[in-house]
């Protein structure tokens, strides 16, 4: 019956772990965005009878270094909205952050288009700076929920970058957009930014970026629990044989 006991109060304290290292919800958060935007050459596609039409865009992305929310240095910081913008640096104390794929547009609740492709693509490629492999990842975020939006389309503009020396960035880009297409990532690990001011109704540029470093307290239940499970699993071997 002890035994019992102590693989009940494991299991707890192993669930109870577990739960704190998710991603919780935050509303009114102060995110400090530093740091400076890339330039990402795109093309956006406009559909009309059937046909889309391609035009040269200028968009700045990239992950945002030197970013806080709520003090916490920020692992990276990618663009997820593309229609508006949000100035750097800057201090945004009313940010709404939501770990379901959602962000907010001037207080209308927006779901991520494809929010698990993006999911994955961040948890396998995440990087902060605004090196190749930023860019390249910032546009396969922007094709992946905007790719298939008939009306508004956005794709790298390979031809740019294939003849100025950006043929790593292309290369890369396909990469994510292949993988991206095939895979899903877990959604509520991230965290998912509608920067805002108090007082302003606006809110600004959608946002996206990784969830919480767990607290060393955390970790010490995490690790408590492991061992106890290993324990009990122990003695339960033991008197087996």
């Amino acid at each position: 019956m002890k035994k019992k006991v102590v693989a009940l109060l494991a299991g707890a304290m192993l669930t109870f772990a577990t739960s704190a290292m998710a991603v919780q919800p935050l509303q009114s958060a102060d995110l400090y965005i530093g740091g400076t935007y890339s330039t990402i050459n795109m093309l956006q596609g406009t559909t009309d009878h059937g046909k889309v039409s391609w035009v040269q865009v200028a968009e700045n992305g990239g992950s945002i270094e030197t970013s806080t929310l709520n003090g916490q240095q920020l692992n990276y910081l990618y663009c997820v909205d593309i229609s508006t913008t949000v100035g750097v640096p800057n201090d945004y104390n009313n940010t709404f952050v939501s770990n379901s794929g959602q962000i907010h547009l001037n207080g209308t609740p927006l779901t991520v288009n494809n929010a698990g492709s993006v999911a994955y693509l961040l948890q396998t490629y995440g990087i902060n700076g605004q090196g190749d492999q930023a860019k390249a990842l910032q546009a396969a975020i922007w094709t992946e929920i905007y790719g298939t939006n008939s009306a508004n389309q956005y794709i790298l503009d390979t031809t740019y970058y294939n003849a100025n020396g950006g043929s790593k960035i292309v290369n890369l880009y396909n990469t994510y957009v292949a993988e991206a297409n095939t895979h899903s990532g877990a959604v509520d690990q991230l965290r998912w930014l509608s920067p805002g001011l108090s007082g302003d109704p606006s809110v600004y540029q959608g946002l996206v970026t990784s969830g919480p470093v767990p607290e060393p307290s955390t970790i010490v239940l995490l690790c408590a629990g492991i061992i106890g499970l290993a324990v009990f699993g122990k003695y339960r071997t033991v008197k087996t044989a």
